[in-house]
């Protein structure tokens, strides 16, 4: 996987980069996840589109809370 690559690279290379080969390095990660989410939104808009309500509103909690479980509070 290319971010794998990217990110693996970066990691490498930490404590040599200059500020600026720092930034392209960041630049180069973020590229890479850009052009993969394009890729990814279609696919995943059929998958969401063919969810039942309950299914697209557990979709969108997940989403909106990046995966991370909400606590509720006792009332």
């Amino acid at each position: 996987n290319k971010i794998d690559a990217l990110v693996k690279e970066r990691h490498d290379k930490a404590s040599t980069m200059t500020a600026v080969e720092d930034l392209r390095s960041y630049d180069e990660v973020t590229e890479a996840h850009a052009a993969d989410i394009k890729v990814f939104i279609p696919a995943f808009e059929r998958l969401y589109d063919s969810m039942s309500a309950a299914q697209k509103a557990n979709a969108d909690n997940v989403f909106r809370t990046g995966g991370r479980k909400t606590l509720k509070k006792a009332s």
